[in-house]
C-alpha cells in the first residue's frame, strides 16, 4: 500500500479537472476582517495561474478570473468565532483574538463539502503568542503534504499518516503539527521552529460544516482531523 496515497479513493470523487485534484490555497491576513461574522478567504497567485491553467486546459472558456472569483465567493468563506471559544475551553488563563485564516479549497465546490478542505487559523494569546487551529479532511491532508513534500527548496519530509504493527492506519500527531507549522509559513509567512511548540491538543475526528470547529463528528461525517498547536512563537 503507497503510504502517501492512502485516501486517493476520496479525491477521487473530484472529477473536474481529470483525475487532477487541484486543491487552491487561499488565505486572508487582514486583522480587521477577523473580527466580522463572516470573512472572506482569495485566492493566492498560483492558486489564480494554476485554475486558469486547467480551465484551458479542459476547455472551460475562460481563464480564472477576478469575476469567476466573485461569482464563487460564497464558497470561500468562513467564520472564526468559534475558535476564540475553543481556545478559550482549552487555555483559560488566557484571552485569544484571531490574526489570520488559510485554507485549501477545490474550485466549484470550496466550503460545500468539508471533507474537501483544509483550514489553518492562527490565533494569539494576551501574551501575543501564536496558536494553530488544523482541521482538515484527510484526503487533503494527504495531498497537500504530498504537494509540500515536492518543494525542494522547503520540503515536508513528515508523514502525518502511518501504520501500526497490525498494519492499521494511525495517525502522527507529530507530522499533523509539522504540516500546520508549514502551512503557517506558506500562508501567514511565519516561521515558528518545532522547539516552539508547547503543546498538542484535542486531536481527534470531528464534523459539521467547514465552519464549524472541532464539532463532534457524526456516522457519517466524520472525514476530517482537528487539533490545536500552542506555540511560544512571538506574534508581529
Amino acid at each position: 500500500m503507497d503510504q502517501h496515497n492512502l485516501f486517493q479513493g476520496i479525491r477521487d470523487q473530484y472529477s473536474r479537472f481529470g483525475k487532477i485534484y487541484a486543491l487552491g490555497s487561499f488565505t486572508n491576513t487582514n486583522l480587521d476582517e477577523m473580527e466580522e461574522e463572516t470573512i472572506q478567504l482569495k485566492p493566492i497567485p498560483s492558486t489564480n495561474e494554476m485554475w486558469s491553467t486547467l480551465y484551458k486546459d479542459f476547455n472551460y472558456g475562460q481563464m480564472y478570473s477576478e469575476n469567476k472569483f466573485k461569482e464563487d465567493q460564497l464558497m470561500y468563506q468562513t467564520s472564526n468565532w468559534q475558535a476564540r471559544r475553543v481556545l478559550s475551553d482549552i487555555y483559560s488563563n488566557h484571552q485569544f483574538s484571531v490574526a489570520a485564516e488559510g485554507a485549501e479549497f477545490l474550485d466549484g465546490i470550496g466550503n460545500k463539502l468539508p471533507e474537501h478542505t483544509l483550514r489553518l487559523i492562527e490565533a494569539v494569546d494576551d501574551q501575543y503568542h501564536i496558536y494553530l487551529i488544523i482541521e482538515a479532511g484527510v484526503a487533503v491532508i494527504e495531498a497537500k503534504s504530498n504537494i509540500l513534500r515536492g518543494i525542494p527548496e522547503d520540503p515536508f519530509n513528515d508523514d502525518v499518516f502511518t501504520f501500526d504493527d497490525s498494519g492499521r492506519v494511525i495517525v502522527n500527531e507529530s507530522g499533523y503539527t509539522k504540516l500546520a507549522l508549514s502551512l503557517a509559513k506558506q500562508y501567514f509567512s511565519v516561521n515558528i521552529d518545532d522547539s516552539e511548540v508547547l503543546d498538542m491538543t484535542g486531536m481527534k475526528q470531528v464534523g459539521g460544516s467547514f465552519k464549524d470547529i472541532g464539532k463532534k463528528a457524526g456516522r457519517d461525517n466524520h472525514d476530517r482531523l482537528y487539533m490545536v498547536v500552542q506555540t511560544s512563537h512571538d506574534w508581529n
